[in-house]
C-alpha cells in the first residue's frame, strides 16, 4: 500500500529512531541491510536520503497511521519523495509512502 503522509515533523521522526544518518547511493551499496532492500526495489541512485532504525513505534504510529505496521528494529529509509519501512529480519518491505520529510 502507498500512503501520502501529510503532517509529521522531523523531530518526531528523529526522536523515534536509532542510528539516524544521511545516506548516499554508495552507502546503500555498502550496507548489508540496505543492499538486501535494493534487491527488492529500486532505490533512488541520484538522491541522498536518511536512514534509521525504529525504536519507538508508538510515538510514530500516534502521529501517522502509516507507521502502525512498523515494529522495533525495522529500518526507516527516507528520500525526498518517499519513505520505506523495511524489515531486515524477514527481508521484506513493510510499506512505502509518498512523503516529503526532507527539506
Amino acid at each position: 500500500m502507498v500512503w501520502g503522509i501529510n503532517s509529521i515533523n522531523n523531530a518526531q521522526i528523529t526522536g523515534a529512531l536509532d542510528n539516524y544518518r544521511s545516506i548516499t547511493a554508495q552507502e546503500v551499496s555498502s550496507s548489508q541491510e540496505l543492499k538486501s532492500l535494493q534487491q527488492l526495489i529500486d532505490l533512488p541512485i541520484d538522491q541522498k536520503g536518511k536512514v534509521g532504525v525504529i525504536r519507538d513505534v508508538d510515538s510514530l504510529a500516534k502521529e501517522e497511521d502509516y507507521f502502525k505496521k512498523a515494529k522495533i528494529g525495522d529500518i526507516l529509509i527516507i528520500y525526498p519523495n518517499m519513505t520505506i519501512i523495511y524489515d531486515p529480519v524477514n527481508k521484506n518491505v513493510v510499506d512505502i509512502a509518498t512523503i516529503k520529510l526532507l527539506k
